[in-house]
Parts: structure tokens; sequence; C-alpha cells
């Protein structure tokens, strides 16, 4: 089979961070014959033709007359289009990007979530040779299970690849034939594996079909098995799925541990399909979800932990403390429960965050119902809880917080002197669908957790919409020009004068009190009336109107919430 782009886009390993093609769809289906990643268009003379580039944009700016040149330069050495991931969420330059490829004259692509090159290129290079190639679909199979290249690879990138090889629905269960992992299953495949007495019997009627099943060991306990109807294409690849088992069971350090980390990536890899800007349908996303154990959910509640950059909270034993004593209470925003200081953070964020979805089986194994976790973006972390009818969304969110602040405030027990990232963690209530939760309810909780971390006072902890008053409303004006044009209006001689913007937020919240304002500012009296002064003639202003103190409440609490830095991303 000819390799294209149009397939290397169906590869699991790259579907996976949805791709956009931003331009010439109508040329997917040319011949590939090699893949490199390339960060600059000097190595264009290298190209022998027919090349797919992978490209993180390190070099790229919002300019389009530099990402013209760049398409240009690759286009001309023949190369058979652009794959685009970006380590930075930079909408002004994906926006750049989009209109360029528009008028480009070869596909590019741009993969909406982060994606390791790594994987793209050691599964598609041997795509790419077994399709040059005179081998049996078998034999090119085992060649790649035996390459340093499966090596290199996850047990979930390995299972993607494999399913990928064998262009066949791929189905790992465990002992107790729970599906842990499945990938191609027709919609009517899927409900014959879904978790009741009759898909067990069916699973075991597998055994005797053109399915092949072969046993997953650990040691010398088996620990599940691999289900796939290869027979049906070719008997001899059957051989090749012995072997995957194999392999796979060598990359099983913890046996049961791994394969429960396994379902946990299998279920966030819906969340992700239903977010991306080419999302599953709600019927699909839930058959996916019931074949891998959720059930029993009749709501689905979501919850954002954003971590604060450039700040840490102590937050270990307190932490602990606090919730020994049955559990945490929700306190309004503003009245955190532990101190936050602005001091660097001493371990990096994305190893705070990848351990968080490490160590997300362990932290969540006593709650009573399914976590799904979605990494959003480098500073938040987001959470489906799928809650079965005796569970309420406060009492399951008052749980996870719980479980989620435990597991944090042990990170820093080998060394106390590092300090924790401050959070906050904003919950939007609850959907009846996987579905909504997943593509609104997570933004929406992103949005609360952004509001109340602008708060002054901010803490770790438990924040809803309730808790927000106005801020609230004011974080869903963020990122429109309305707001922009608004915060330059009402603040715009104070925009270049940071402290003026500290006298003004110090002015309303004193409620116009001079004395308290002098304190809050460190300024005497007289120098205080002075400035208001100032700010009444320079700005043609009456500070002692309510409708003024009003708008620059809100002028100011948009700019605190980045109205002026922040552009729509992910709902924002």
């Amino acid at each position: 089979m000819v390799m294209t782009l149009r397939r290397i886009l169906e590869f699991s390993v790259v579907s996976q961070s949805h791709p956009r093609v931003l331009g010439r769809p109508d040329l997917l289906d040319a011949q590939v014959r090699r893949i490199h990643v390339a960060e600059s268009a000097e190595v264009t003379g290298l190209l022998e033709g027919r090349e797919v580039i992978l490209c993180s944009g390190l070099t790229l700016t919002p300019n389009t007359a530099q990402i013209s040149d760049f398409l240009t330069r690759f286009a001309d050495a023949g190369a058979a289009g652009v794959i685009f991931s970006f380590l930075s969420d930079d909408a002004e330059l994906k926006s750049q990007l989009s209109a360029v490829a528009a008028n480009a004259t070869f596909p590019v692509v741009l993969l909406d979530d982060r994606a390791r090159f790594v994987s793209i290129t050691d599964s598609v290079d041997q795509l790419i040779k077994s399709a040059d190639s005179d081998q049996s679909a078998s034999s090119a199979i085992i060649e790649f299970l035996t390459s340093a290249s499966a090596d290199r690879l996850g047990p979930m990138e390995l299972f993607h690849a494999m399913a990928d090889l064998l262009d066949q629905p791929l189905v790992l269960v465990n002992s107790l034939d729970e599906v842990v992992a499945q990938q191609g299953l027709s919609v009517s495949d899927l409900h014959r594996f879904l978790p009741t007495q009759s898909t067990h019997e069916f699973r075991q009627g597998l055994r005797t079909s053109p399915w092949v099943a072969v046993d997953v060991w650990h040691g010398r306990t088996k620990v599940g098995a691999i289900m796939s109807p290869v027979f049906h294409k070719d008997p001899r690849l059957s051989i090749a799925v012995e072997r995957f088992a194999e392999l796979l069971a060598q990359k099983l350090a913890e046996g049961a541990v791994d394969f429960e980390q396994m379902r946990r990536k299998a279920r966030t890899e819906i969340v992700s399909d239903l977010r991306s800007t080419t999302p599953i349908d709600a019927e699909t996303a839930q058959l996916r979800a019931a074949v891998l154990g959720i059930t029993e959910a009749t709501a689905f509640a979501t919850t954002v932990v954003h971590f604060h950059t450039g700040s840490a909270a102590t937050i270990r034993s307190e932490a602990s403390s606090d919730h020994a004593v049955g559990g945490p209470s929700r306190s309004p925003a503003g009245s955190p429960r532990s101190s936050s200081d602005p001091i660097d953070t001493a371990a990096p964020l994305s190893h705070l965050l990848d351990s968080a979805a490490a160590e997300f089986i362990h932290f969540t194994r006593a709650l009573n119902f399914p976590v799904i976790l979605c990494r959003i973006t480098d500073q938040d972390l987001g959470f489906v809880l799928c809650l079965p009818p005796d569970i309420t969304t406060e009492s399951g969110l008052t749980a996870f917080e719980f479980a989620f602040a435990t597991w944090l405030s042990l990170q820093g027990q080998d060394d106390l002197s590092a300090p924790i990232p401050a959070w906050t963690m904003g919950a939007a209530g609850s959907a009846r669908n996987l579905s909504f939760a997943a593509a609104n309810g997570l933004d929406d909780s992103r949005r609360v957790a952004l509001a109340a971390a602008a708060l002054e006072n901010r803490g770790a902890q438990l924040v809803l919409p309730v808790d927000l008053g106005f801020h609230w409303l004011a974080q869903g004006l963020v990122g429109t020009e309305d707001a922009a044009l608004f915060v330059r209006d009402q603040l715009g001689p104070a925009l270049d004068e940071p402290e003026y913007l500290d006298f003004i937020h110090a002015y309303i919240s004193a409620n116009g009190n001079v004395t308290e304002v002098a304190r809050a500012v460190h300024l005497s009296r007289p120098r205080v009336y002075a400035r208001i002064r100032r700010i009444e003639d320079e700005w043609g202003l009456h500070l002692d109107d309510a409708e003024v103190r009003t708008s620059l409440h809100l002028a100011l609490t948009l700019h605190r919430l980045g109205a002026l830095a922040r552009r729509p991303d992910n709902g924002f």
C-alpha cells in the first residue's frame, strides 16, 4: 500500500493530537517517501523529495513573510507537506500560519495538541518501509516489534502503533475481561464489548472465532489478553499478535497497575477527542466510555486545577491536617485556607503535572467513582468526575479536592524546602452527558479557576462560580475586543503608571476612606488627597461618584484577569 499524508494523519499517534489541514487538502493522497523533523528551512538542500516535515515552530514568529518563506522553501524542495505541533499556545502565530497556509502549494497541517515526534517518526518510518518493500504484512510487523523503535514506545503507544500496523480492530482486556484499551471497534462491536454478562460470554466465544485471542503474562501471572479479528485478513498475522503480546508483557513493570494506567489513558483519549476541532459524536463517546467501565455515571462534574506560575504555597502538613478533620469545607474565594507567597517554584511545573498524570490512579483509588484526567494547558489539569446516582456533585467535588490536596501535600516531603506551586481548583457544576462536560464543562471550570487565581488572598481551594461574584461574569469577557477597549478607555492614563493602578484599586477597596488608602499604599494623607485631585483633574472623573467607581472597579478586574494580554484560546 502506498503511504500518503492522509494515511499518516489517520494513524492514532497523529490523530490523537487532532490534526487540522490548513492548506491543500486535495494533495493529501500524494505519495510520501520519508518523514523528518526540521526546525529550519536551511535543511531543504538535504531533501530528496516527497518527505513529510514535522516542525514545532521554534524558529517561527507571527510574521507572515517569514512563515511564507519557510513553507515556500520546503515546497520548492519537493516536500510532501509540513505538520506543525507548537510547543506553546501562541494564538497569533497559529492565526498567521492559517492565513499563509491557505495559499500554500502543498498540504500544511496543524496539530491542536502537542505530539511526541519520536513516536510519529518511529511508527511512520516502519510503515513506509513496509509499504515500499515486498514484505508480507506479518513480516513487516514482526520486524517492527523487534526494532529499537518499538523498544522506545510505552505500553499505550505500542498498542496504538500495533493497531495502525494491523489496520484491524485491536482490543486489550485485563484478567477480569474488562476492556483496557481498544482501537478500531465499530459501533456494533462497541456494543458487544460492553461490560455485561452476555458480553463476557461473547468475548469467551471470540476464542473460537476468526478473532485471535492471545494471553498476556506478567511473570507467571496472566494479566489479560489481546484480541483482534486478524484471521479474517491473514492467518499469519496471528503470529505478529503473539509477538506483540510478548513485547507488551516486557513493558508491564507493575502488571495490573500498568493496565490501570493504560485504561486511564484510554479514557483520557475520549475527552481529548470530544474537545478536538472535529469531535466524535456524543453516542460514540458514551459507548467508548461504557466499554472502558464508566457505566453507572448519571452526572459528569468537571473541575480544573490551575497552577500559578512564579508563586508557591506551603500546603504540606498544614493541608493534610486541614483535611484530616472530616474533609475540607468550601470557603469563599478570597478566604483561602493557606497562604501564598510570590517565590520561585523549585520543581518545574511541567514535572509536577507529569507526576499528577503518572500517579493519578493512586490518589483517586479511594474515590467511589471514576475520574478522567485531561491536561488542558501547561498550567491546567482538567478532571471529569463520573458520578453515580448516590453521589451529589458537591460531595463528589469535595471528595476529589481532598484526594488531590492530600496527594499534592505529599510531593515535597522528601525535600521540605521545595515549595509547591500555589493552585486554584475551579468547578462549574455538572452535566448529564460526557460530551457536554468535556466540550463545555472543562472550559467553564477553567474560567472559574482563572478568575479565582486573579483574586487577592488566593489560595489552594475549591472555587465555584457563586464564590466569585461579578468576577465570574468578568472572566467571561476576557479575550473579547470589547473588554480590551473598555479597559483602555477607563484606565488608559494609568496603564503606563502601575502605582496609579494600585492606588485606584486601594481607593475602591477602601470605599474612599482616605486613612485606609494611605495605610494601603504607604502614603501620607495629604499625598493621598493630592493624588485624588490629580486623577480627577487629568482624567475628568469624580471618584465619589458611584457609577465611576463601578466602572473603574470593573476595568481593574478585567485588567487583572488579563483582558489586554490574553486572546481567546480553548474557549477563552
